[in-house]
């Protein structure tokens, strides 16, 4: 079955596989709790086959499952307009998804305004000691460019030390870097909101600790975008370009 966001996988046939139970067995078994042969027999067959909640709770006690392995849930890539290559396409979220797990981290995306502009968020945040929340753009109208809108890292836990906060968001920023890089990034722009000491306490990165971050990962304060009292905006150069008939070469300007 697939929504709009989401594609729903039944592992019936997997769990029949690894309880070594013949399906035509489970057929019967399933028949006489009231189920229908012929519906089971479509589940078995279909992995994603759309079937009522009521089922799928009777399979799983049929079977002495949770829900969630008879039930997954992964996101539906095609929402996000295969046909644009040039912003937060499947292929490049695959690519920060990938860059982000290597740190622990399994994000969520929110994409919108024609695969330009998305919200990013870390996966059952509320559940997580720290987690990412933010807003990344992609401008196209020249050389791609990135824009970090917000970046922020959040504390969940009492205990979490400072050092621990910087430390996952110089990790996180890093990997953003590495994701620009692999999918051909010109420039990052980043926005560091300021805030009070009371403000980011115990919440997120002080904006003196994420300044210093961004010095050590090369981003440099910006001379074309001035900052103000609200905001402090960072810009980091990845690529030159030099057009050799039908293709770019990228060449790191950090090196």
């Amino acid at each position: 079955m697939t929504t709009d966001k989401y594609i729903i996988t039944n592992h019936l046939q997997e769990i029949l596989d690894k309880k070594q139970i013949p399906l035509e067995d489970f057929v019967k078994y399933a028949t006489a709790f009231g189920l229908s042969r012929a519906v089971v027999y479509k589940i078995a067959a279909d992995a994603h086959y759309s079937m009522k909640e009521t089922i799928s709770h009777k399979l799983g006690l049929l079977l002495d499952v949770s829900h969630d392995e008879l039930i997954t849930w992964s996101p539906n890539m095609k929402i996000y307009l295969d046909d644009d290559l040039r912003g937060f396409s499947p292929s490049r979220l695959k690519v920060l998804s990938d860059e982000m797990s290597s740190a622990g981290v399994d994000l969520q995306y929110q994409v919108y305004s024609r695969n330009g502009a998305m919200n990013v968020t870390t996966r059952y945040a509320q559940n997580r000691r720290m987690y990412l929340d933010g807003n990344f753009r992609i401008d196209t109208n020249g050389l791609p460019e990135l824009w970090l809108i917000s970046f922020d890292v959040i504390n969940n836990r009492m205990d979490t030390t400072p050092t621990e906060l910087r430390s996952f968001q110089y990790q996180l920023l890093r990997r953003v870097v590495n994701f620009a890089e692999k999918v051909g990034i010109y420039r990052i722009n980043y926005f560091v909101t300021r805030t009070n000491s009371s403000q980011h306490k115990n919440m997120c990165v002080s904006v003196e600790e994420t300044m210093q971050i961004c010095k050590e990962l090369g981003f440099k304060k910006s001379t074309r975008c001035s900052s103000d009292r609200f905001q402090l905006h960072f810009v980091k150069t990845l690529l030159s370009y030099k057009r050799q008939r039908y293709s770019v070469n990228y060449v790191s300007m950090d090196n």
